[in-house]
């Protein structure tokens, strides 16, 4: 359905006024847009300046808490103990190759599932974590859903923080993994030319680095690009994580944090890549204003996309409900997948 701002919401069950939200989100002075647009942020009034330097305004503490996305959650430990034990369940049940390289580095490394038919869509899945923790085989549930619809799932290793890459280096990890998939699809039954790219939280934020790359440069044919880019509670622009403690871990800098931002880099996207950009209300409203940015920024160039904002989930909720048949985030992965819509038990 669209909005009164001309996003296309799949879901909008929000406890608050979504367009006050917006509204406060962005920076916005103009209260109310009386006219329809495909671009949230303009039709708030805001600028694209105004919307990319919203966080600016915030002091250190608010700053910090508004990144501080698992202090939000009380109970994240138990929800990622139990993508875990879903996962190990799926990989004693489903057909795979396990850890293929696509790269030198010890951690690039692919998890295949393959669809039982040939040409399968391909979901290229990137897990979140912070670019600090998490593992792929913690995702292996996503493929227990969609394999036996028919699309293959292929989950990304790459290295983490830990072993002295940079996110910028992280990235480029993700780019190779897409690139060996784009190039050996054939090899595990997978159509190449019908790739989406997904991710979640830092995951997200890799997958728009892959989508925001020149593939035709890259591979010599932009029918390789991803078909659709499916963000879920993503960060595209790195300059807030400067100031927060968080960047001890990953120790960016402002050319590198740059580097690494795909909002810097719409323009190399591929224009018939369409973007889902995901996030929940009860996530914090950086994290809002995160997603309504790429999104609005992602149509300002002319580029096909849509907003999800799910108002019922929190930024580690919004995953549990992967492969929930009745759930619309599971509806936008069918429907990039162009596989049969979920049906409800």
């Amino acid at each position: 359905m669209t909005g009164v701002l001309g996003m296309r919401f799949f879901a909008m069950r929000h406890p608050y006024n979504v367009l006050a939200m917006l509204t406060f989100v962005l920076g916005a002075h103009a209260a109310q847009a009386q006219t329809p647009s495909h671009d949230t942020a303009s039709a708030l009034g805001v600028s694209a300046a105004q919307a990319r330097d919203a966080w600016k305004r915030l002091d250190q503490p608010a700053l910090e808490r508004a990144l501080a996305i698992e202090a939000t959650v009380p109970n994240v430990e138990s929800i990622l103990r139990s993508y875990a034990e879903r996962s190990s369940a799926a990989r004693a049940t489903l057909k795979a190759t396990l850890d293929v390289p696509y790269g030198a580095l010890p951690a690039e490394r692919l998890d295949i599932f393959p669809a039982d038919r040939p040409g399968a869509p391909i979901l290229l899945y990137i897990h979140g974590g912070g670019w600090a923790r998490s593992r792929k085989e913690d995702w292996s549930y996503i493929a227990a859903h969609f394999v036996p619809r028919g699309a293959t799932v292929v989950l990304v290793g790459y290295p983490l923080v830990q072993s002295g890459a940079s996110v910028a280096d992280i990235g480029d990890s993700t780019r190779r993994a897409y690139e060996w998939v784009a190039r050996h699809a054939d090899t595990f039954g997978g159509n190449p030319r019908h790739i989406v790219v997904a991710g979640n939280s830092a995951g997200a934020h890799l997958s728009a680095v892959v989508a925001t790359t020149d593939w035709h440069r890259r591979l010599g044919s932009s029918a390789l690009a991803p078909a659709a880019v499916i963000a879920v509670s993503g960060v595209f622009d790195m300059e807030p994580h400067l100031r927060v403690p968080h960047n001890k871990v990953i120790k960016l800098d402002l050319p590198t944090a740059r580097r690494a931002s795909p909002l810097d880099f719409i323009a190399d996207a591929d224009p018939r890549t369409r973007l889902v950009a995901v996030v929940g209300g009860r996530e914090t409203p950086e994290f809002v204003r995160q997603s309504v940015l790429f999104h609005s920024a992602w149509l300002q160039s002319g580029r096909r996309g849509d907003l999800l904002l799910l108002g019922d989930e929190d930024h580690f909720s919004i995953m549990a409900r992967m492969a929930d048949p009745s759930h619309p985030l599971t509806a936008v992965f069918h429907a990039a997948l162009g596989i049969s819509p979920p049906q409800a038990p």
